[in-house]
């Protein structure tokens, strides 16, 4: 599905260095916490690349980083907007699959559900 939108997934690792953080942009995604996510059973990585494609909105909303804060290529979250010029506009609010499995699934889970809500309720930019 992603692909269809134009937004690949590309690169990652199958081992971390260290240990891995989801750090949040402020205003989005965990209220712009950083959570270290080292328990994640599966820490394989995923990039999902920002959208080369027309009439698509990629607002970046989390990244993985190291220890020293330094991002991993791509996005852990991301609210993707398709503007349709015939037909209804629509939206996915991506998250990486393997945050959802471990301690923080909960409080991630609510987060991106209060965030999905905020933007249904707010006008899109």
């Amino acid at each position: 599905m992603l692909q269809a939108l134009g937004l690949p997934i590309e690169g990652g690792f199958e081992r971390p260095a260290g240990r891995l953080f989801i750090e949040s942009i402020d205003g989005g995604l965990l209220a712009g916490r950083r959570l270290d996510v080292s328990t994640i059973r599966d820490q394989r990585w995923r990039a999902l690349m920002p959208s080369r494609g027309a009439n698509v909105e990629f607002v970046p909303l989390a990244y993985l980083t190291d220890e020293g804060g330094r991002r991993y290529e791509g996005c852990a979250a991301a609210l993707i907007r398709r503007h349709r010029p015939q037909g209804r506009p629509g939206a996915v609010l991506y998250l990486w699959g393997n945050l959802i499995d471990g301690e923080f699934a909960e409080p991630i889970l609510r987060s991106a559900l209060q965030y999905a809500f905020r933007q249904v309720q707010e006008p899109a930019r």
